[in-house]
């Protein structure tokens, strides 16, 4: 196994090819559940933890941290504490009574979502997922510079 990724520069997972890794471990077959750190810094840890049907996760306390850049939406249960980023536009909806740490730059918001919403799916309360990021265009060639000729 090796050590958890660093989310400096972004990352993606194979969540399915990495859920049937870990079904494939001992761990699982003996205990009907296994788990991998995927981001592990001061303030983040991303986990993903496979279950076979009918196991349950048992209900944990843990602060959130929840970081926008550019676009985009975050919502989350948070219990305990809730640290929000969300620079140039974006959204982070929260559910529960953390203490929130929130810093908004260039636009965006932190929220509390409705206690009426709490437990509905996302589809449920009209949220599509954000649109595609168009890609970044080419820079133009830099012509050469000239000598200045005197």
């Amino acid at each position: 196994m090796s050590a958890p990724e660093s989310p400096t520069h972004g990352l993606r997972f194979d969540l399915a090819a990495l859920a049937q890794e870990l079904r494939a471990e001992p761990s699982y077959a003996r205990e009907g559940h296994t788990a991998r750190t995927l981001v592990r810094t001061s303030d983040l840890r991303v986990v993903l933890v496979v279950l076979r049907a009918g196991k349950k996760l048992l209900e944990h306390h843990v602060n959130v941290t929840a970081s926008v850049y550019s676009g985009g939406r975050i919502f989350t249960q948070a219990e305990a504490a809730l640290s929000a980023k969300v620079e140039q536009g974006g959204n982070v909806t929260y559910w529960g009574d953390p203490v929130v740490k929130s810093s908004v730059r260039f636009g965006g918001v932190v929220v509390k979502g409705t206690a009426t919403d709490v437990d509905r799916p996302l589809a449920d309360l009209g949220i599509e997922g954000p649109p595609p990021v168009p890609p970044i265009p080419p820079m133009p060639a830099v012509p050469a510079i000239q000598p200045i000729s005197r």
